[in-house]
């Protein structure tokens, strides 16, 4: 009986909606209007850095996982909630979150790497690479920074083409990126 009672309690609980799901999923805004929106991720970026900024208010101390969670297995969310984190063009006045925006890349590397044979996988690996290079150099990773700044020279060298995908930075962050010491080997 007892064991009855508990699973009835369990189940209870569990079906409940969560707090997040009461209020409307986290991030659903977001990506209502990336979806809705000309050019999706690479589309129109005001209203997306607002939806984003109001959802890291809203979430507080729950933010990260929940944003952990949002990025899921997609490469192209990391690239651009990187940026939202750490880019002073995206914060809507925020605090950058440097930290936080390196781990989200480095996830976006790995999932790229998982697809390494499709070529846009291997544009957003660079794309990732250089924003990945640059933070860590600004954050005193430097080891990080030579590795990154590596991967990023071998895979243009290997496929010329992938240049292209070497995000259009200020030219602060371009000396930042060349400052990086060239990788042995």
């Amino acid at each position: 009986m007892k064991s009855v009672l508990c699973l009835g309690i369990l189940f209870s609980v569990l079906s409940q909606p969560s707090a997040a799901l009461a209020e409307g999923e986290p991030f659903a805004e977001l990506i209502d209007q990336v979806n809705g929106q000309w050019g999706g991720w690479a589309g129109e970026k005001q209203k997306l850095c607002a939806l984003f900024a109001e959802e890291r208010s809203h979430l507080g101390k729950e933010f990260q996982a929940e944003l952990l969670r949002f990025l899921g297995t997609d490469p192209v969310r990391h690239y651009w909630v990187g940026l939202f984190l750490s880019s002073e063009e995206f914060l809507e006045g925020q605090d950058a979150d440097p930290e936080l925006a390196l781990l989200v890349y480095q996830q976006g590397i790995v999932l790229c790497q998982q697809r390494a044979e499709e070529q846009d996988m291997r544009a957003l690996q660079v794309s990732l690479r250089y924003c990945a290079a640059l933070l860590s150099q600004q954050m005193g990773l430097k080891t990080q920074a030579i590795a990154h700044r590596r991967v990023y020279e071998d895979l243009c060298a290997k496929e010329s083409i992938l240049i292209g995908a070497t995000p259009i930075v200020p030219q602060a962050s371009r000396e930042l990126f060349n400052s990086i010491p060239h990788p042995a080997g």
